[in-house]
């Protein structure tokens, strides 16, 4: 499916985030394409002059969806070994989707496989460095396997200013006694670390 704009004020107003950025041409083609994402399917968005064209692979869409609908249910229900192989046929039709490498990558953790989810995560943000949950999952894994607060200060915290996660830090004094990262897919929690 192709969606064909015209760039005016029409199409600003409907998505006002890019209109508060004065308009920005960058900021609009992400409102356009978080508007348009389905799922774990994003659409490729391109701006030519005074049009903006949208690309949905809608065919894909349609032919992949059922079946990552079935990993999530199988991954909500701590069915790995079923949702795995799933999720690495789904990578061989669709290695550009970075939502499948971070299931991956979550499943991978919770088996134990550490370095194997640390890269899966890499090439979810390779493919979209706002994957919030990404983000949040490699934070996960960097605190509670790794102990390693300098990575998720350098490359991690950066990209959680934009991510919908609650993030509660009890304090004693100036030292961070624990925290817990509780993200919106499937709860994954820290709840201590010295």
């Amino acid at each position: 499916m192709i969606i064909v704009h015209k760039v005016n004020d029409l199409l600003f107003s409907l998505f006002p985030k890019a209109l508060e950025q004065g308009k920005s041409m960058e900021a609009l083609k992400e409102a356009l394409i978080a508007y348009y994402t389905f799922g774990p399917f994003r659409p490729k968005v391109e701006i030519e002059g005074d049009f903006v064209k949208i690309e949905i692979d809608t065919s894909t869409i349609a032919s992949q969806k059922a079946e990552f609908d079935t990993v999530v249910k199988h991954c909500e229900r701590g069915n790995f070994s079923q949702a795995k192989p799933i999720l690495e046929k789904l990578i061989k039709k669709n290695p550009t989707n970075s939502e499948y490498y971070r299931i991956l990558g979550q499943i991978l953790s919770e088996e134990g496989q550490i370095d194997a989810a640390v890269n899966n995560l890499h090439n979810a943000l390779r493919w979209n460095s706002k994957n919030t949950h990404a983000l949040t999952m490699l934070g996960n894994i960097f605190a509670r396997n790794m102990n390693d607060i300098t990575t998720i200060s350098k490359r991690v915290r950066p990209g959680w200013k934009k991510i919908p996660i609650l993030l509660l830090i009890r304090r004693d004094r100036s030292t961070i006694k624990g925290f817990e990262i509780i993200s919106a897919r499937y709860r994954t929690r820290i709840n201590s670390f010295s």
